[in-house]
This record gives C-alpha cells, structure tokens and sequence, in this order.
C-alpha cells in the first residue's frame, strides 16, 4: 500500500528510524530545527521530548512554505516502557490526518485524506516496531538514545514509515570524529535510500547532514513563539 497525503520535501530522508531499547534516565528537551537544502531554507520543526522509565512523549509541529503557502503539520509520538510502540499521530490543516495504534501485536491504521473519505489498515508487527515520518527529524533524537554506544558498531533497526505503509531498517554506526568536544558524539545512518550524518551533544541532536541531497537540519536557539 502506497500513499501521499503531504507534502514531501526531502524523500531521500524518509526512511529512517528507531527500535526499542533499555529504560533511560529522565529526558526533557525542547528545540527547533531549521532544514536547508544548498543554503535555501525550507521550513522548520519546533518540538519537545519527555522519556523516562515510563515511556517517550514527542510532540512536534512543522512549519514549512510550499509555492508561497504556509503548510503546517503536527505530529505526536508515544510509546510505553523500554520504547514499545503505542501510538502516532500526524495531521497537515484541519483534513488531512494519518492516526496509529499499536495493540496485540499490530497497527491499527486510519488515513483521512484532505478530501474523500478515509481509510482503515492493519499491519503486523512487533512491538519494537519504530515509527519515522516524513519531515519529522526529531525523531532523530529518540533513535540516537536508543543505540547502545557500549556495544558500538553498526547496529540495524526496523522502522514503519506511515506515509507509505511500508516497512524499512535503518543502520546506525557510532563515528568518532578527531575533533569532537567533550560531550559530543556522531552517528552514521545508512538506509535504502539515503546515507547521513547526526551531530549531537549529550544526547541532544544538534544537526543532521544529507550530503548526496545537499540537505542540513540544524537546532537553533529557542525563541519565544
């Protein structure tokens, strides 16, 4: 099953994603991400991220200009203890909507379209399952929390990406760069599609480089909205 209900603004990024993972001490994070591509920017991501032993929070709205034309999307992730899987949400305007439920053993899937009427899906999988919506790069951040930097190498996640139905992994490897500052580390994502780079610092997700797309996501200092 394929669908297209938003607007895509890097395809070669879509793909990637995060699995479960031990319990993690408390998390509280709030950013915006700035996405260039060859210097142009393209919009922006605003979120925050709550994760401790009883689960994540993630909520994000995405603001971006297409044709001239304000587009804004919103998104919220959840999931239980040890990052099992229990829900996403997505919407773009006030039709469009993609909402999942995760229980015994599989999605429960409504796509509502801008126009028409919407449609019920169910896909199985386990529980680990980990959800990367397109434009929705903080997800990023939940994903480098959950590689184990102890064990190191590359390391391989299963991923269900709500925009087109389908399942994919993502590949991470921990790079350790000759320069890096106390705190900092990076990782290397390779996917079907698209190889790139996540700069973060204590945890926190400070860019992401798609060098083939000429694309960067880069956390800038939050301001009053």
């Amino acid at each position: 099953m394929r669908r297209r209900q938003a607007v895509v603004l890097i395809a070669a990024v879509i793909l990637l994603g995060a699995a479960a993972a031990p319990a993690q001490a408390p998390v509280e994070d709030q950013g915006t991400l700035v996405v260039t591509q060859r210097g142009q920017a393209l919009g922006e991501e605003h979120f925050i991220l709550h994760s401790d032993a009883g689960g994540t929070r993630l909520d994000a709205t995405l603001d971006y200009s297409v044709s001239g034309k304000p587009v804004r999307q919103r998104a919220a992730l959840r999931l239980g203890p040890r990052g099992a899987l229990k829900s996403y949400e997505w919407s773009e305007g006030a039709s469009a909507s993609i909402t999942l439920k995760y229980a015994n053993g599989r999605i429960d899937a409504h796509y509502q379209a801008a126009k028409g009427t919407g449609r019920d899906y169910q896909f199985e999988m386990p529980a680990t399952t980990s959800i990367l919506d397109e434009n929705v790069f903080s997800l990023w951040e939940v994903l480098a929390a959950r590689y184990d930097w102890a064990k190191g190498g590359a390391q391989s996640f299963g991923v269900f990406v709500p925009h087109s139905g389908d399942p994919s992994h993502v590949t991470l490897t921990a790079v350790h760069p000759p320069h890096a500052l106390p705190g900092e580390a990076t990782l290397h994502a390779e996917t079907d599609q698209a190889s790139l780079n996540l700069l973060l610092a204590h945890g926190r997700l400070l860019q992401i480089d798609v060098p083939a797309a000429g694309v960067v996501i880069r956390r800038v200092p939050v301001t009053g909205r």
